[in-house]
C-alpha cells in the first residue's frame, strides 16, 4: 500500500500552495478534489505575497495592476500601495501538483500511524497526514458555532458598457452613496480589455444579501446604466469561532479559519502560510511524530499562540464594525485609511505579531472621531481594556 506523507483535500489556491511548499520539501504529496476552474476574482496587495515559497513565479500571475487604490468614504483616500488580480490560470499552473486525484472525499479513518481518505467513487487514498483545505463551509472539519455566522456578500457584473468606472482605476471601497438598511459599498475596476468589473458589497451582515436588491443599488449607484455581461456572487462568511482542533484532520486556508474576520481575504494569507505550515509537517514526520501527536503539532503551525490572539483582535474589530450604520461606517473608514501606510497595510493581514495589532488599534481608537469611539468601546468594554493592556 502506497502511503502518502500529506493528503491534502481541496484543489484551491490554498491546497494547491500547501501541496507545492511541501513538495519542496521533500514530501510526497497528493491533492484530493474536483477539477472545477477558478472562476471568482482573486487579488492580493502584491507585497503580501512575501514571504510564500516562490513568490517571483506567483508576481508572474499578475495579469493586471494598479499602483494606485482608491477608497472612498466622505473623502477619497488615493492608496499608493499597489494591488493586482491573479490570472487564475496561471496560478493553478504555477501551483500544480505532482499527484492530483479528481475524487469528492466522503470522510478520513484515522489508523495508528496513518490516515485514509474515502471518495465518493469507493477509491481510498492513505496518508501520514491528511489537511482539509476544501473552503470555509467544507464539512470535515467540526464548526461548532455560538449563532449564526457573519457573511460577506457581494453581486458584480463582467461589463463593457462605456464611462463605468475611470480609465486605470481600482476601487477598493465607495461609501459615497447610502441605502436604507445594512451598508453596501462599491468594488470596482477597469480590467483594461474593455471591461469593467463592477460590485456592490455587503461588508459584513447577519445574512447575505439578496443578489437583486445588491443588483438594484449596483444599477442606482450607476446612474442606471444597463449592466449586461457575466455575473459574479460572492458569499464569504466572516469571523466567528475557529475550527475546531480534531485530532484526524488539521484545516488549512479558507477551510483552517484564514478568512480576514474584517476583510474576507485569504488567499494571501494562505500563500504566506503554506512554507510555515509544510515546514512543521516536514519537521514533525521527521521527528517520528503519528496520528494526534502529528496533528496537534500542525494545529500549532496553522495556528501559532501569537496569532490566535492577532485573531481574537481581529474578531473585536469585526464586532464594531457590525454596529456602525452607512454614515458612520464611511467615517471609520475615513480614520482607518488616515492612519500611516505600515499601519493600516500590518492590520490588514493575519499573520502580524499579536502586540503589533494591538498598538494599530489602540493608536486607531485614539485618532478617531469620538462618537465612533463610544461606539467600538461600548461593543465589549471589558476587551477593550484587555486590548489596552496587549499594546502597553
Amino acid at each position: 500500500m502506497d502511503v502518502f506523507d500529506v493528503a491534502i483535500v481541496g484543489a484551491g489556491p490554498a491546497g494547491l500552495a500547501l501541496a507545492k511548499s511541501c513538495s519542496l520539501r521533500g514530501l510526497t504529496v497528493v491533492v484530493i478534489g474536483d477539477s472545477v476552474p477558478w472562476t471568482h476574482t482573486l487579488g492580493t496587495w502584491v507585497d503580501d505575497l512575501a514571504p510564500a515559497d516562490d513568490s517571483g513565479a506567483l508576481a508572474g500571475c499578475l495579469h493586471k495592476r494598479w499602483p494606485v487604490v482608491t477608497v472612498r468614504g466622505n473623502i477619497k483616500h488615493a492608496l499608493q500601495r499597489e494591488y493586482a488580480l491573479f490570472d487564475n490560470t496561471a496560478l493553478a499552473h504555477v501551483l500544480a501538483p505532482a499527484h492530483r486525484r479528481i475524487a469528492t472525499v466522503q470522510g478520513v479513518t484515522r489508523f495508528e500511524d496513518h490516515h485514509a481518505v474515502h471518495c465518493v467513487d469507493g477509491s481510498t487514498t492513505s496518508a501520514r497526514l491528511v489537511v482539509d483545505a476544501g473552503g470555509a463551509r467544507s464539512t470535515l472539519l467540526s464548526r461548532h458555532r455560538r449563532g449564526p455566522t457573519p457573511v460577506q456578500s457581494a453581486y458584480g457584473v463582467f461589463t463593457s458598457a462605456p464611462n463605468v468606472v475611470e480609465p486605470n482605476s481600482f476601487t477598493m471601497m465607495d461609501w459615497s452613496m447610502s441605502f436604507d438598511g445594512q451598508p453596501t459599498f462599491l468594488y470596482s475596476m477597469d480590467l483594461g480589455d474593455g471591461r469593467a468589473l463592477v460590485e456592490e458589497t455587503s461588508l459584513v451582515g447577519p445574512s447575505d444579501l439578496p443578489a437583486e436588491m445588491l443588483r438594484q443599488r449596483l444599477v442606482e449607484r450607476l446612474g442606471g446604466v444597463a449592466l449586461d455581461g457575466e455575473v459574479e456572487t460572492v458569499s464569504i462568511p466572516m469571523g466567528g469561532r475557529l475550527p475546531s482542533r480534531s485530532t484526524t484532520i488539521v484545516g488549512f486556508g479558507a477551510a483552517g479559519g484564514f478568512i480576514h474576520p474584517v476583510t474576507g481575504y485569504s488567499v494571501a494569507a494562505s500563500l504566506r502560510a503554506a512554507p510555515r505550515v509544510a515546514k512543521g509537517i516536514a519537521q514533525g514526520l521527521e521527528a517520528g511524530l503519528r496520528g494526534p501527536a502529528l496533528v496537534e503539532e500542525i494545529w500549532r503551525a496553522v495556528w501559532p499562540t501569537d496569532l490566535l490572539r492577532t485573531r481574537a483582535l481581529h474578531d473585536y474589530g469585526l464586532s464594531a464594525l457590525r454596529r456602525f450604520d452607512a454614515g458612520r461606517i464611511a467615517t471609520f473608514f475615513d480614520s482607518f485609511f488616515a492612519l500611516p501606510e505600515p499601519d493600516w497595510s500590518e492590520y490588514l493581514r493575519i499573520d502580524t505579531p499579536s502586540r503589533r495589532i494591538a498598538g494599530i488599534m489602540t493608536t486607531f481608537f485614539a485618532s478617531m472621531p469620538s462618537g465612533l469611539r463610544f461606539t467600538v468601546a461600548a461593543t465589549s468594554p471589558r476587551a477593550l481594556g484587555g486590548l489596552l493592556r496587549r499594546s502597553a
